[in-house]
């Protein structure tokens, strides 16, 4: 199958994921696929790192040469590369209009009022969870067009995981007799990092300690006010390595998830999970789609003692590459 996948400026890096992960799978499956940005576009290097093929198309924003040059590279696409399905994160281009015989599919990850209108407009919507599928339904987008496929990727084989486990172990410190708990996602206004840091001031683990991954590391300052606030000494703060996502994982004894507001992508959850990490999430957000029940939190639980967690959570579902292709060859065929 020969697969257009359009990424503009207006997604953001949740989007981003899902798009670089499902055009990687089909990529490495034997599809040709092809991935068009703008040349300015500051997922570049993201989309790079796929080693799916890059087109560059200018914005619909930029005026008319931008315009014209636009429909003059789907000119092109149509003739040298004749894509059936385009799939498109953010806005739907206007150039293409040049190329005949395909299926236009918007891909919707957020809340944003572009998804809504993109998603009217295409033939099919592809949703990256339940969650985003419930807002579409809402704002009057009909059920039957919408398709959700959540994203997957390839699980760590169980060596691999081990020596990675040990390497960055070692790294921060810490050694088998201690659980590590990773806090992960932002740290901004509406998350639960306050609830987690309050569990940890009991007593019942005392090897107990803390890594925290920064998404946004201005934040630092913020998060270790709280941890000073609640007495919470034993934290390690790490940035995302987003190209050794599994590998820092993998240190990790339980992800937690901490948000309280909705989220549309569930990323996190699923790269916890291929590293066969224990992951922890709150109730409002779409990782909990991914989790297992026992491990769902509600949204305004206090956490004052993470045993409960410890000692009995699991993760029984699986978000492989090879899943989400099945998923996926469901519908386009």
């Amino acid at each position: 199958m020969k697969i257009l996948f359009t990424i503009t400026e207006d997604v953001g890096k949740e989007a981003l994921w899902h798009a670089t992960n499902l055009a990687t799978a089909l990529f490495a499956a034997g599809n040709d696929v092809r991935v068009a940005i703008e040349p300015s576009s500051e997922f570049g290097g993201e989309v790079a790192s796929t080693k799916v093929p890059v087109e560059h198309i200018l914005s619909n924003k930029s005026g008319f040469f931008a315009w014209t040059h636009q429909r003059a590279t789907f000119r092109a696409l149509g003739t040298r590369f004749k894509p059936t399905l385009v799939i498109c994160y953010g806005a739907i281009p206007s150039g293409l209009s040049e190329l005949k015989d395909i299926e236009v599919v918007s891909a919707v990850c957020g809340y944003e009022k572009f998804g809504v209108i993109a998603a009217k407009k295409a033939e099919r919507v592809i949703v990256s969870s339940r969650l985003i599928a419930e807002f579409l339904e809402s704002k009057d987008v009909p059920e039957g067009k919408i398709i959700v496929l959540r994203g997957g990727i390839d699980y760590l084989p169980d060596k691999t995981r081990l020596e990675y486990r040990a390497e960055e172990r070692k790294r921060l410190g810490v050694d088998d007799s201690n659980i590590l708990i990773g806090i992960i996602g932002p740290f901004g206004e509406g998350e639960g990092h306050r609830l987690i840091l309050e569990g940890l001031t009991s007593d019942y683990h005392k090897n107990l300690k803390l890594m925290a991954i920064v998404d946004r590391p201005g934040e630092i300052d913020q998060f270790m006010n709280l941890c000073r606030h609640f007495n919470v000494s034993r934290v390690t703060l790490c940035e995302p390595r987003s190209d050794q996502v599994l590998r820092q994982l993998s240190a990790l004894d339980i992800g937690v998830i901490a948000d309280l507001k909705p989220n549309g992508v569930p990323s996190r959850v699923i790269e916890l999970i291929a590293a066969k990490v224990r992951a922890v999430t709150t109730k409002i957000v779409a990782d909990a789609e991914c989790a297992s029940a026992q491990n769902i939190i509600k949204e305004n639980y206090p956490i004052t003692t993470l045993h409960t967690l410890i000692d009995s959570c699991d993760n029984e579902r699986i978000y492989d590459r090879a899943s989400l292709l099945r998923e996926f060859s469901r519908h386009f065929h």
